[in-house]
């Protein structure tokens, strides 16, 4: 307690509890309008406001003090219906205004001030306010906020106006409401309106959702004819089995991804492998090149593709597709042979041509230890490497840039000495 408090009243005293207990027992609206306007803590200001009665004196609160929380507490003194329109029109504070709004009776006014007030929050507020069905259609069908919109035609009785409401906001709302158009879509349940919205609607994720709300071949077939985002037409893929629209996407899509989905889709492998070979030759994506090369079933355009084209993945995707369609030469009885004297390449299935010996043959050779071995002909080199790891042997070609690297499986490969070849073919 400070030592002036003796000689103060206790709605002055230096301690803002005393203060407040002491404007509870206080019923002098003078004294209370004066401890609302002049008291530095906010919330003794607000138990003040809450002992008035007098309106003038409220009034004079709510367009003259400056702590909004204060306007607050004194609107929900306030019942003069004029006084409260004329706060939630001209209160720079959205909560003071909704305040006002909240104790205001007439509906319709109270909209047509949340119509001037641009607040997208207070806009949606207010429909909670009302519960006439011609406002909530007109609020449904009129220029607020999407999300008051949203909200209005929630609470519409009408099936058919509430879906008319949700059409008429998946199509035309925009601005910072884009997420309610495709919640708007979400609620609509009308195939008609769906159907319409699918073809005409701005918003792809519109169009999206009202898709798979109809769930149907047809539609999806339609929208994928004759939608222009290349992205809506990819989505409908996962969704889409009709064979005629599938056939029709691999051959005339614009887009070479979405070809190259429609072709994998096709039970016309003819058609498939037409598209894929197209698209492994022609396309100037690279990874699309690459993708298409690993469903090819033609070797001869697979070899190709390992010597001419000008990415390093598109060859490796080549090279690994030839060896899954022709594995490992000489098969005996089920067992993979290397031919040791004529390696032929797991890749393009081209003979490795030999580099002659790495000593010489008869030449003498040092192993190490003070032991010598007359150099035979298991120390001829091919040029080609081969893998242990998955048992392949590869030209120079096939292998790539990466020279130390499997194309098949990425493990390390090694010179093709006849030794090496010998022992990977388990000779």
């Amino acid at each position: 307690m400070a030592l002036m408090d003796i000689f103060r009243p206790k709605w002055k005293n230096s301690d803002q509890e005393v203060r407040k207990a002491a404007i509870e027992q206080l019923t002098d609206q003078a004294i209370l309008a004066e401890i609302a306007k002049t008291d530095k803590e906010c919330a003794v200001c607000q138990v003040a406001v809450k002992r008035l009665t007098d309106q003038a004196l409220l009034a004079e609160i709510v367009k003259t003090n400056k702590k909004s929380e204060v306007r607050e507490a004194a609107v929900e003194k306030i019942s003069d219906q004029a006084l409260l329109a004329e706060i939630a029109r001209t209160d720079r504070d959205m909560y003071v205004c909704v305040k006002a709004l909240q104790r205001m009776t007439d509906q319709a006014l109270i909209i047509e001030i949340a119509k001037k007030y641009r607040a997208e929050e207070l806009q949606e507020k207010v429909v909670s306010l009302v519960s006439d069905k011609s406002l909530l259609s007109s609020i449904a069908l009129g220029s607020m906020s999407g999300r008051a919109r949203l909200a209005a035609a929630d609470k519409l009785a009408d099936q058919a106006a509430a879906q008319a409401a949700y059409a008429d906001i998946a199509k035309n709302v925009f601005g910072g409401d884009f997420d309610v158009r495709p919640a708007a879509t979400d609620k609509i349940t009308d195939r008609a309106i769906l159907n319409d919205l699918a073809k005409t609607a701005s918003d792809i994720e519109v169009r999206w959702r009202a898709l798979l709300k109809l769930n149907d071949q047809e539609a999806f077939a339609l929208a994928i004819k004759n939608d222009k985002d290349a992205r809506l037409r990819l989505a409908i893929l996962e969704k889409l089995r009709e064979q005629t629209a599938l056939a029709d996407v691999a051959k005339n899509d614009t887009s070479w991804l979405n070809r190259g989905v429609a072709a994998s889709l096709l039970k016309d492998q003819a058609l498939a492998q037409a598209v894929f070979l197209e698209l492994a030759t022609k396309s100037d994506i690279w990874h699309i090149r690459r993708d298409a090369a690993k469903k090819l079933t033609d070797k001869s355009v697979l070899a190709e593709i390992t010597k001419n084209d000008n990415n390093q993945e598109v060859r490796h995707a080549a090279v690994s597709r030839l060896s899954e369609l022709a594995p490992l030469a000489d098969v005996d009885q089920g067992q993979a042979r290397i031919n040791v004297d004529r390696p032929i390449c797991s890749g393009c299935s081209l003979e490795l041509k030999s580099t002659g010996s790495m000593f010489g043959s008869g030449q003498v050779v040092i192993l190490g230890g003070g032991s010598t071995e007359q150099a035979q002909d298991d120390y001829t080199q091919f040029a080609g490497s081969l893998c242990f790891q998955c048992r392949k042997v590869f030209c120079p070609t096939c292998l790539g840039e990466q020279v130390d690297r499997c194309p098949v499986c990425r493990g390390e490969v090694m010179p093709a000495f006849k030794s090496a070849l010998r022992k990977l073919s388990g000779l």
